[in-house]
């Protein structure tokens, strides 16, 4: 009876071929797990810090309105630094209403990523606070 399992009685070298593609399957797969990884890492590097950029929108336009509400003397050009980053903010009064503003933001995070946004702002003074 022939043995049907040729590569296990010959030994001219059948499984040099075999090993090779696992090994070379096995290293596509373990570099496409490395890309994927760097990839995961830099978007959550880049929501991160869009989240910083979110809150800090959101602290410099409520420190600016309470500065407009408190009627400091403040320029056409605030610069407000916080601890996450800085937010410049450049208004210019509605011609039209009383208590709007035409708002530009500048902001600036920790890692230099930068976003700017043009806004209206509605001044409520009845709802002022102290």
């Amino acid at each position: 009876m022939k043995n049907k399992l040729f590569y296990i009685t010959n030994q001219h070298g059948f499984f040099l071929p075999y090993v090779l593609f696992i090994v070379s399957l096995t290293f596509i797969i373990v570099s496409t797990n490395i890309k994927i990884y760097n990839n995961e890492i830099q978007m959550m590097n880049h929501l991160t810090e869009q989240i910083k950029i979110e809150t800090l929108l959101n602290m410099g336009r409520t420190k600016f309105t309470k500065d407009m509400m408190d009627n400091k003397n403040v320029t056409d050009t605030i610069l407000y630094s916080f601890p996450s980053g800085d937010v410049q903010i450049s208004y210019v009064p509605s011609e039209n209403e009383h208590n709007k503003f035409f708002v530009y933001y500048q902001i600036t995070t920790n890692q230099g990523f930068t976003f700017s946004l043009n806004d209206f702002i509605q001044l409520n003074t009845r709802l002022k606070t102290n």
